[in-house]
């Protein structure tokens, strides 16, 4: 359980990164909308 969490915070810095990089794209507001939904899901 402990190592599940773990990938999941590895997963969610690196989405993170991702919104961040593309946060000037057209496309940032569906990308911050993943992220929410990611983090939600790994909650």
């Amino acid at each position: 359980m402990e190592s599940m969490r773990n990938v999941s915070r590895e997963r969610r810095g690196s989405l993170a990164k991702w919104v961040t990089f593309e946060e000037n794209s057209e496309n940032s507001l569906i990308q911050i909308s993943l992220l929410v939904i990611a983090f939600e899901f790994f909650m």
